[in-house]
């Protein structure tokens, strides 16, 4: 079986062209890492180096074992690196991008609890309507929702949190509406919308045993806000898809209901999103682990 560490000081030596060269680099004597290179040489029964007093070759094969070489190497030093700042006190500046609705809810909380543990860090919160697409300027991460997959890009995702939402009315709406049985019955109903502008307002749903529905709301009330979105429910102007979370307390106490029990919107999941693994800052690594951490203990 080949030996990772042998695999990186066959990548070291190549890297510094030969093994004098690569001692000095590593401190490693030259005389044991000429040993483990021909150790491994004779474990595999292949020439890697051609090396003598005037000449240091890399052969073909030895390139091909090299770059794996490397990448052990390189993930060796990640992981070193990821270690190294869980021990050291997050600092500097980090600007992230939420939706307006989750940062009231729960982020913004987190984020104030991580600032206060670490007096190092400079936190800038940046709210959005959830929409976007593209990360703002100067942004290190950004808080996405989406009701579906999150459509592939050049950005890297980490999930967050994914939110079970309700379809729910007042009851005086619902009993208007004649107490529907089926998601046909709500067709044409008024809705408290929000969707990009330009959406049809048509509305996806889940029922019993994996069924599915979609049923065309009339827009009565249209908002890029839950909070909104919810006053409206509550003043009667119909139907909303709403987080269960947002409207727990309500369902609760009655003020509002399922308006079609058994059947409910997709829940959303929510990412972090940023450019990449390397490109996110030590403090932001340590932010995320912050975040998942508060939103597991919400979710368990």
């Amino acid at each position: 079986m080949l030996m990772s560490d042998d695999l990186s000081l066959l990548a070291q030596v190549i890297e510094a062209g030969g093994f004098t060269a690569a001692s000095r680099r590593t401190g490693i004597p030259k005389s044991r890492l000429s040993r483990r290179v021909a150790e491994l040489e004779a474990r595999l029964g292949v020439t890697l180096i051609h090396r003598d007093a005037r000449r240091f070759a890399v052969t073909e094969l030895g390139l091909r074992l090299y770059r794996h070489g490397a990448a052990i190497r390189a993930e060796a030093e990640a992981a070193a690196l990821i270690a190294q700042e869980a021990l050291a006190e997050p600092s500097g500046p980090l600007r992230i991008a939420c939706p307006v609705v989750l940062a009231e809810l729960i982020i913004g909380r987190l984020a104030a609890e991580f600032a206060a543990a670490h007096p190092l860090v400079q936190l800038n919160v940046t709210v959005t309507t959830g929409v976007e697409e593209i990360m703002p300027p100067g942004c290190d991460l950004m808080i996405r929702p989406t009701p579906s997959t999150l459509a592939d890009s050049t950005l890297v995702a980490r999930r967050l949190l994914v939110a079970p939402f309700a379809l729910v009315a007042t009851p005086a709406w619902v009993a208007a509406a004649g107490q529907p049985r089926t998601p046909a019955q709500l067709n044409g109903r008024d809705g408290v919308g929000w969707w990009q502008q330009g959406d049809a307002p048509r509305w996806q749903l889940q029922g019993p045993g994996a069924a599915a529905a979609e049923i065309a709301i009339r827009p009565r009330f249209v908002t890029d806000n839950l909070l909104v979105a919810r006053d409206a429910a509550l003043a009667g102007l119909g139907l909303a898809r709403l987080s269960r979370h947002i409207v727990a307390e309500d369902l609760a106490g009655g003020r509002l209901v399922e308006a079609l029990p058994g059947w409910s919107p997709p829940p959303m999941t929510f990412y972090a999103v940023y450019p990449s693994p390397r490109a996110l800052k030590p403090v932001g690594r340590r932010f995320l682990d912050h975040l998942a951490a508060g939103l597991d203990d919400r979710q368990s």
